[in-house]
């Protein structure tokens, strides 16, 4: 029997076992949720400081996190095309254009309906088109090629 007076029994509650496990729940939640928001913006901000290869992973991140962020989706279409010119192989070249606009797609359908984003997808036949070329003459289309790689690394 308890006594009158005494605090405690050494018995817990299950309304205090409830409120700690909403209390951690609600923190872990939080933290996650601070985490995705943090990673997003540093994502936007690599991005638009002009450094899209950079931020393609955070992008992929971001998008992967937030599927309804047009934004987020914009973004990582651009990285993506500009990463596809820094791979040495056609093939990858083609699938990572596939995704790009597959991204911008995911955008234009979020609310993106700027010209910018159906001239991008107008731009990039669905199945990645063919790598771009600048002339017939190799001693003018190998130095094009470096360059235009050189930049979209920078």
């Amino acid at each position: 029997m308890r006594e009158r007076g005494k605090v405690g029994t050494g018995r817990k509650t299950p309304r205090f076992s409830l409120f700690l496990f909403f209390s951690v729940s609600l923190s872990l939640f939080c933290s996650v949720s601070a985490s995705a928001q943090s990673d997003r913006d540093r994502a936007i901000q690599q991005y638009d400081s002009g450094m899209a290869l950079q931020a393609l992973p955070l992008l992929a991140k971001a998008a992967a996190a937030d599927s309804a962020d047009r934004e987020i989706f914009k973004r990582y279409a651009m990285a993506l095309l500009a990463n596809s010119k820094t791979l040495p192989d056609s093939g990858a070249r083609r699938q990572e254009r596939v995704l790009a606009r597959a991204a911008m797609v995911r955008a234009q359908i979020l609310g993106a309906n700027d010209s910018f984003t159906a001239s991008f997808i107008a731009m990039l036949p669905p199945n990645g088109g063919r790598d771009l070329t600048y002339s017939a003459n190799p001693l003018v289309e190998e130095p094009m090629q470096r360059a235009e790689k050189a930049f979209a690394s920078n």
